[in-house]
Formats: C-alpha cells, structure tokens, sequence
C-alpha cells in the first residue's frame, strides 16, 4: 500500500511536470513568431538596439501576459504541489534519487547541477567582510561587521541591516566592489545583522512574531553594546516588511527606517511574483512539507522568464567573458540566487495570506502577539524609501505607499533599474548607499530633534530624488 501511494504521487508529478512543459513549448513557438515580427518590422530598423534586444524584450511581453493567465496558474501550483509531495515522499522513505529525477527535466535540472556553471553552490560562506559574533538569540547569530580599514570603531554609529527571509545574507556583502555592508562602513556606520538564513533548520514553526522577537532582541543587543538608544533599520525586500511591522510595535527603540524595495501596500504591487503569491496554492504546499522548500522558490524564479534565466544572462557573459570582476561578480549572484533557504511554514503562510492576500499592514488590521494591532501611525521618526523603476519583484508604488500611512517625515530616492540591483548596480553604489549612510548620520545628529517631526500628513516632509 506504500509503495502504491509512492507510486502514485511520482505519476502524478510527472503528469504535471508535461503539463507545465507543454505550456512553455506552446510558448516557445511563438518565440519564432516573434522573432520574424521583429526583423520584418521595418518601423523598427535603425533604432538603436540590437535585433536580439528587440526580440529578448518581445518574449518578455508574451511571457509576463501568458505567465499571468488562470490556466498557467493552475498548472503551475498543480507542479509546485506535486513535486512537494514528491519531496516528501522522498524525505520520510529514504528515496533521494527520486526527487532528483523528478525534478530533473530541461528547466529544473538547472537548479540542482548548478555545479556546471557555480562551483560549490552549496557553499553559503560566500560574503567577502569579515565579522564577529557578538550575541546568540535561538541558535541565530547577531554579527557585527568589522572595519579593517579603521583603526578603531570608537564613534562609530551602529546600523541594523536586515535582509529578506527568503535569500541568504550574502546579497548584502557580495564582492569586495559590490558590498552594501562595506559602502555603509565605508560612510563611518557600525553594521549589524542577524543571520537568520536557517531558521527553518533550527525551527521550522517559527511564526512573524518570531522574527520580530528576534529584530527586538537584537535592537537591544546593540544597544546594550554601543549605549546607543536607538538604532537606525536598513530592511531590504521582505526584510523591510518585517523592519516596518517591528518599528510600528517598538518606535521608542528606532532612530530611523530605510525601506529598499519593500512591499508594503500589496494591492500596488503588480508584478507577477505578487501574482504569484496571491494566486499560487502555498498552503496545501506547507501542510505536505511544513515548511516552504527553499528548492521550490528556486524552481518558481526561473519560472518567471527561462529565456532571461537559462539564456539571456549566459549570453551576456559570454560578451563579458574577458571581464574578471564582471565575471566574479555573475557568478556570486548565481550562487546566491539559486540556493534559496527552507522558510518555517507558519511564517510564509501569514505572510502571504495576511500581507500578500489580504493587505492587512495597511488595512490596519494585522494582528501580532496578543492581539497587538499593527499601526503604521505609531511611526513618527524619519522614513527612507528606495526603489528601482524597473523593479520585477516589487512594484516601486507598492514601497512608496508607505508615505501614506506613517507620521514620520519620509525621503524618497529611486534609481533606474531592477530589484538585485539596488544592492550590486554600479548607480546603487556609487549614489543610493552613500545617500542612505549620509541620511542615517544626519538622523544621528539632529536625534533630539526627531520628537518634533509633524504629525499631519498635510504638513509632513517628503524629499523625493530621482537618481539618474
């Protein structure tokens, strides 16, 4: 009877596995199409992108309208909870080999021999700054990064850096030439973290509350150490969500926000991974594996565009192939892309259904702990937004909705390009990270004077700058 349940669950993956493949071979047949609409448009001829741009940029319009109809949908979240199942399958009867051929097709099988391509893609010691562990809070470290270049860090004002739940830290610490956390220390801040990359590992139960707790924790950690009151957040992508829900419970314990491409009002954000995660079956995914597979995410991403993630960006290196740091840089943000960790299965499912689904942070109605109600009004200190135009993971509106619901005066800078490259874009470098250090610094210094922020909306200050 076991067998035949194991049996049955790798025939059905398999029958969703075609399923999802004949959507995309319906698709690649258009790509010829679309390729002789490009060279016989004649409206188009002497414009200044290459005949492969056009097209790469064509595909990209037919898949987001294809990738975002019901039928895709649905043969996407039929995939994604087979082959979790599978998973399942694999983990309690000891049948490893099964799950690498399930998910060995033409598209997944990118994932798991990224070794052709990545060496040692299970290598997560991958960030270039070194650091100390200064406290523990549940088997998650609280780092500080150290300067080798100063001296001393007597004077230095500390930072909390928080990252997204779904990736590893190392984003923010790429390359040498590439790490927010270097640029920051470079702008005299002291920059802390709480790794919390394998929470799931340590507590797959985890809730929002958790994460909080653990921000709070931390807050207190640094200022035990520094004697600092309060502490400046930095929160990128969902790492922003959390930083706002945290700063809205404890604003006595927060100098300042910074918010880099963080959703925050869902109904604002129209990309497909907002979509995505509105539509796509999560739950039923949670309650086979307890947690949300990290693999799954990673199958998911390349998903969203196969000929931006299986090609496009191979092609690319191959123009650039003579370029060392282009090159190490590719293949650091290869290794972190695609090693996706577990997220605890009671946190995703609040965050997707709470936040995603049901927009309850700026609704006014998420409730945490003992029935605390979130209210973003509480927050009455400076805010920064920064967000890249051409964000493909969060909409820049979704992040700037924020304006609307505290009480803080808030800054607003936006750059060109996508969401990756507010953290590694040469124009992030150069201009955002230094802006957002200078800004925290100035905070630190008119801090006696952050009590007297207005709290009328129709007196607050807004600084918005465009960085072009």
């Amino acid at each position: 009877m076991l067998y035949n349940k194991i049996i049955a669950n790798y025939v059905n993956s398999m029958i969703d596995i075609y399923a999802l493949q004949i959507s995309y071979f319906n698709l690649y047949s258009e790509y010829s199409s679309v390729y002789l609409n490009v060279l016989l448009d004649e409206s188009k001829k002497g414009i200044d992108k290459s005949l492969y741009e056009r097209w790469i940029s064509q595909i990209d319009i037919k898949l987001d309208e294809e990738l975002r109809t019901d039928n895709f949908i649905s043969t996407l979240s039929n995939f994604l909870l087979s082959l979790s199942r599978v998973i399942k399958d694999s983990k309690y009867y000891g049948l490893d080999k099964l799950i690498e051929e399930v998910i060995s097709f033409n598209l997944t099988k990118y994932i798991l021999d990224n070794s052709i391509f990545i060496p040692n893609r299970y290598d997560n010691k991958q960030n270039v700054t070194s650091y100390k562990i200064v406290g523990k809070i549940n088997n998650i470290e609280l780092i500080n990064f150290i300067d080798e270049d100063r001296k001393t860090n007597n004077n230095t004002k500390p930072v909390l850096l928080v990252y997204a739940q779904i990736n590893r830290f190392n984003i923010m610490d790429l390359t040498p030439e590439k790490s927010v956390v270097k640029n920051l220390m470079s702008h005299g801040l002291d920059v802390y973290l709480l790794k919390w990359d394998d929470l799931a590992y340590y507590n797959s139960n985890s809730t929002i509350e958790d994460y909080i707790e653990l921000i709070n924790e931390a807050i207190k950690l640094i200022s035990s150490k520094t004697s600092i009151d309060k502490i400046p957040i930095i929160g990128y992508c969902w790492g922003g969500t959390l930083s706002l829900i945290f700063s809205s419970l404890f604003p006595k314990d927060v100098l300042s926000l910074t918010l880099v491409a963080s959703p925050i009002d869902f109904s604002k954000d129209n990309s497909l991974l907002s979509l995505w995660s509105k539509s796509l079956e999560f739950d039923k995914i949670i309650n086979e594996l307890g947690h949300m597979k990290g693999t799954l995410l990673d199958i998911a991403f390349i998903l969203r565009n196969p000929p931006r993630h299986l090609f496009d960006k191979y092609y690319k290196l191959s123009q650039k192939g003579d370029d060392p740091k282009f090159v190490e840089l590719f293949f650091a943000v290869e290794k972190w892309l695609n090693n996706t960790p577990d997220i605890p299965g009671p946190f995703h499912k609040k965050f997707i259904n709470s936040l995603y689904k049901e927009n309850c942070l700026v609704k006014g109605n998420l409730i945490l702990f003992n029935n605390d109600l979130v209210n973003l009004e509480k927050i009455n200190f400076p805010v920064m937004t920064v967000t890249a135009v051409n964000d493909e993971l969060v909409s820049f509106e979704s992040t700037e909705a924020v304006l609307d619901h505290v009480k803080g005066s808030v800054k607003q800078i936006q750059i060109p390009g996508g969401h990756v490259g507010l953290c590694i874009g040469r124009k992030a470098h150069d201009k955002v990270w230094p802006e957002v250090a200078n800004w925290i610094k100035i905070n630190y210094d008119n801090s006696n004077l952050t009590t007297n922020i207005k709290s009328s909306h129709l007196n607050q200050e807004i600084d918005r700058s465009i960085l072009l």
